[in-house]
């Protein structure tokens, strides 16, 4: 297999070649998780699976519950769907706040004001209200917990780690918090060797073909710990070589045969991008830095043939996008022609 052909399969597994799913929750249990730091792109990465979908329609899958927004995995934003919060966090808040142990202590946050802070927050959000972090700080405020520095973001961290909050309805622009039992019926728990195995078959099964060191990169999980997931899955995956690494994906996946002749137009942060640690496959070394920023910001991204072209960025006016785009070079300039589809599925997205 080669480079073309590897990239050209993780379109497919990723949906972004042939998508096959009807709804906004399918994409996003397919996946595993989606990075949301930026929520807007984040719902774009939904959409960009999902042809004919809207903004409107992913927004309603959030407020509905089937799809949450909360810390998982790496300690960022991601996209879960609601039957996967529970083992998912089972499986990484451990790996996570061992990760940032230093910095509560230097923030001088113990496990007794953690269990004060979720008490607090727990009856204030008891009832199924969703509020704000604006409308929560005072309630922790009153109650004696300082909220200096970065200990606010700190304590509501802690509270989606230990599985008592999660995204609630958004209330205009502003996101809110919910309760997780309230929000997500009660599920049967996993092991965590069944959590670990499963979280691999998705990873490879949704970004294969893809090796040990993307799966521990992506799932934040230690090396030897992924490596014992890849091991309790393997028999039901291909492996192939390509420059002494094993690539893994999944069975079911089939070779790519054909490559979709028109752009994409990435979201920022999208799983195509940001699930490899290795992004060689696709990115021209010589352009990282235009497409990821030093501060870690991933762009959107213009691509083709399975190929990174360069960057790209919107303006939203009431009734149209302003698009502009930034190709590396000359060299990687595409048409409008092959752009003009893409551009009309981002528009559809936004303003149906």
């Amino acid at each position: 297999m080669t480079a073309s052909e590897i990239c050209t399969l993780r379109l497919r597994n990723q949906a972004l070649d042939a998508p096959v799913f009807s709804q906004p929750a399918d994409v996003v249990a397919h996946m595993g998780a989606i990075q949301a730091q930026d929520h807007d792109m984040a719902l774009w990465a939904v959409g960009i699976r999902l042809p004919g979908s809207t903004e409107t329609l992913v927004r309603q899958a959030l407020d509905d519950g089937l799809i949450l927004r909360t810390h998982v995995l790496r300690p960022t934003w991601h996209l879960v769907h609601a039957a996967d919060i529970r083992w998912m966090l089972q499986l990484s808040a451990p790996h996570i706040n061992s990760g940032i142990a230093s910095a509560l202590r230097k923030l001088e946050l113990d496990e007794a004001t953690f269990l004060k802070s979720n008490d607090i927050l727990g009856n204030a959000l008891a009832g199924g209200r969703h509020l704000t972090r604006e409308e929560l700080a005072p309630e922790l405020e009153r109650n004696g917990i300082a909220l200096s520095g970065l200990r606010l973001l700190h304590l509501f961290f802690r509270a989606e780690l230990d599985g008592l909050i999660c995204s609630g309805i958004p209330r205009g622009k502003n996101n809110t918090y919910a309760l997780l039992e309230e929000r997500v019926p009660a599920q049967t728990p996993l092991s965590r060797e069944e959590a670990l195995a499963r979280l691999c078959l998705r990873y490879f099964s949704s970004h294969g073909p893809a090796t040990l060191a993307d799966f521990s990169w992506w799932s934040g999980l230690p090396l030897t710990e992924a490596r014992k997931g890849l091991r309790s899955v393997q028999k039901q995956l291909h492996e192939i070589v390509f420059e002494n690494e094993s690539y893994f994906f999944a069975e079911s996946a089939s070779y790519a045969k054909n490559v979709p002749g028109n752009a994409l137009l990435l979201p920022a942060f999208d799983e195509y991008l940001i699930a490899y640690k290795k992004r060689g496959l696709f990115l021209p070394e010589a352009h990282t830095r235009t497409v990821i920023t030093e501060n870690g910001l991933f762009r959107p991204l213009i691509l083709h043939e399975g190929q990174a072209r360069g960057t790209w960025k919107r303006t939203r006016k009431k009734t149209h996008i302003d698009m502009e785009y930034h190709f590396f070079a000359p060299k990687y300039k595409l048409k409008k022609s092959l752009l003009k589809p893409a551009e009309e599925a981002y528009h559809t997205f936004l303003h149906s």
